[in-house]
Formats: C-alpha cells, structure tokens, sequence
C-alpha cells in the first residue's frame, strides 16, 4: 500500500463538544486504500510547524473518496484544523500504520474517549 502525500479538500467541519471536531476530508486516492486503524498526517499552513500531526481515521468512504477523522485541540496545529471550513484545501499524507487485523470470529472492542473515533470504521469492517 502507497502512501501519498497529496491536497485534500474540506467536506465539512463540525464541532462534538468542547475542543473535539469532526473532518470529513476529500481524498480519493487516500480513501481508495486505508483501512481502519490507520491513520493520516495533517499538515498545517504555517510553514513555521514543520511536523504534521498525526489523526486516526473514524470513517472511510471509498465510493465517495472521502476521509472522517475526529481529532481533539491540542495545541496550535489542532486549532488551526479547527478553524478549517468546507471548500479549504490542506496537505495530507497517507494512509499511514498498519491498520487493526481483522481475524477470527469474535471481537472485543475497547476505547475511551478521543481513542474511540478509530473504534467506528473497524465496527463496520468486521463481520462478525
């Protein structure tokens, strides 16, 4: 699996609760590939952060080539994101880590709080 370092647009943008937003991302050649449990790094606008941050993907869409990632304010790169509305383009590389293996029959699932978004695509994934 290629990873890509590619523009994506902003699908939309929505506040959770305080200081947690959803993203749903356009990226067709990201979203063709990923599976849950990876993950993609967001890069910022302002060339004085150097290090893109690095978000779990919650929902996959490939027929649609879109990315939904749900991602806490943490510092000034996670409160650009957060300012980021529909129709603003943004750097992305990805799908990144390996993703969760989808084996045997039964599954548990386990998370609290910003680690559950991950949780949602792998839900949909196994059959089980």
């Amino acid at each position: 699996m290629a990873q890509v370092k590619t523009e994506a647009e902003v699908r939309s943008q929505e506040k959770l609760a305080e200081g947690v937003y959803s993203m749903v991302l356009y990226v067709p050649q990201i979203a063709r590939e990923a599976k849950a449990g990876q993950f993609i790094s967001v890069y910022t606008k302002d060339p004085s952060r150097l290090l893109p941050r690095p978000i779990s993907l919650c929902g996959i869409d490939r027929e649609r080539g879109e990315l939904r990632i749900v991602y806490r304010v943490a510092g000034a790169g996670t409160e650009e994101f957060s300012r980021y509305q529909a129709g603003e383009k943004v750097q992305v590389m990805g799908p990144l880590g390996n993703g969760f293996p989808l084996k045997g029959k039964k599954a548990v699932l386990m998370g609290g709080g910003i680690g559950i978004p991950p949780m949602l695509e792998l839900m949909k994934e196994l059959d089980c």
